[in-house]
């Protein structure tokens, strides 16, 4: 997305980067054609002193931004660690296992299921998106690789109809298609066709579609028999088709915008996690997306070369999102990634290749109401990076 709205009118379905700006704040942009791939994540903790001063760091943060509680954990090949502190949005003390929803790094999913369609012959990259989907607008030839890569020029997001769809109705299932027959063919474009970047929800939403067309059952069944079923993740839901088990933080709870539904099976609510389902509807804990970005972008999940395809370094300031993958480059080092907000809830994960470091952590409360982590000096990930390299 390119911008935020105000609170009291945001949209519920603020699923973008860098608090729904168009990009990440970054020290420099990097260069490189391609990245390093992490080794093997560790499946062991690290050294109790390693996770005392990572526990600092924790608590240190949620002071400084005034939050109610957040959870993190870092994984690399060395060790690895989880921590929480503070509380969800109804007073409940949170633990590193407690589900939340994880926004856009959803989008890091539905980006390695297509790649991994693709290596299998069944997508097309450069394809027109329209052999695959139909449409109610003018795709304009835009390609698959174009929707991967947020330069398909689509029309904006239909944010105002989905956000008064899950007002209407939290508990309704929607379909994956859904939140496509929402759009105004006639709304303003995000950009044009194969020129510049303009991130767009709406891309991934189709993408999701492009997956149901392909493999004949649900999104989420192919990301679980595809993706999940494939690695040791405990505690990762495709929302709404599965359903997030405790512990599981609520978020904050803001009366001026009633989607995040208490009493729910799903977060934030089952109407907001349906329509979000590409884009933004997976839930799942710190320890889990912090061990799925060590073994994505290290090359053991799809192969390597589809992982270069998705991280291939940064050519020009325009040019900051890879395919489903942010990127940039903090001191020297290149990060890949994705970050992502859905109404009450704020995720980010940033994984440093070099240093062999993957970070994820979760906030229950929105990143626009509160607090600006995107900033990357006071990025928590790096944060915890810095005390991994230092200590470990």
């Amino acid at each position: 997305m390119d911008t935020c709205r105000p609170m009291l009118v945001m949209s519920l379905l603020c699923l973008g980067l860098a608090g729904c700006s168009g990009s990440f704040d970054v020290d420099e942009q990097a260069t490189a054609t391609s990245l390093p791939l992490m080794s093997a994540p560790a499946s062991t903790p690290f050294p109790e002193e390693v996770g005392a001063e990572l526990d600092q760091v924790l608590d240190d943060w949620l002071t400084s931004e005034g939050l109610p509680g957040v959870t993190a954990a870092v994984v690399t090949p060395d060790g690895t660690w989880a921590g929480a502190t503070g509380v969800d949005g109804v007073g409940s003390a949170l633990v590193p296992e407690s589900a939340m929803a994880i926004a856009s790094v959803t989008k890091t999913f539905t980006a390695a299921e297509v790649m991994l369609l693709s290596e299998r012959g069944l997508v097309d990259l450069d394809a027109p998106i329209t052999d695959y989907v139909e449409l109610p607008f003018d795709a304009r030839g835009a390609t698959v690789r174009q929707l991967l890569n947020m330069s398909s020029g689509f029309p904006e997001d239909p944010l105002e109809a989905i956000d008064a769809a899950a007002i209407a109705d939290p508990d309704h299932d929607y379909a994956v298609g859904d939140e496509i027959s929402l759009v105004d063919p006639d709304a303003p474009r995000m950009g044009a066709v194969g020129y510049g970047q303009e991130y767009n929800n709406l891309n991934f939403a189709v993408l999701g579609e492009l997956i149901e067309q392909v493999t004949g059952g649900t999104y989420a069944e192919a990301v679980r028999g595809h993706l999940l079923d494939a690695t040791p993740l405990e505690r990762v839901w495709v929302q709404d088709d599965e359903t997030p088990e405790p512990p599981v933080a609520v978020g904050e709870v803001l009366p001026e915008i009633p989607v995040v539904d208490e009493g729910s099976a799903w977060v934030p609510s089952r109407a907001m996690a349906s329509l979000a389902s590409p884009e933004g509807g997976i839930a799942a804990d710190a320890p889990s997306i912090a061990r799925w970005g060590a073994l994505l972008y290290g090359g053991h999940v799809i192969d390597a070369t589809l992982v270069e395809q998705m991280t291939a370094g940064l050519q020009a300031e325009d040019d900051w999102y890879g395919l489903g993958t942010a990127r940039g480059q903090y001191d020297g080092e290149p990060w890949v990634g994705h970050q992502g907000d859905i109404i009450s809830y704020h995720g980010k994960l940033t994984v440093f290749p070099e240093s062999e470091t993957s970070v994820a952590y979760f906030v229950p409360a929105p990143s626009t109401y509160r607090f600006t982590p995107v900033l990357i000096e006071t990025d928590l990930a790096v944060q915890l990076r810095d005390a991994t390299i230092t200590d470990g």
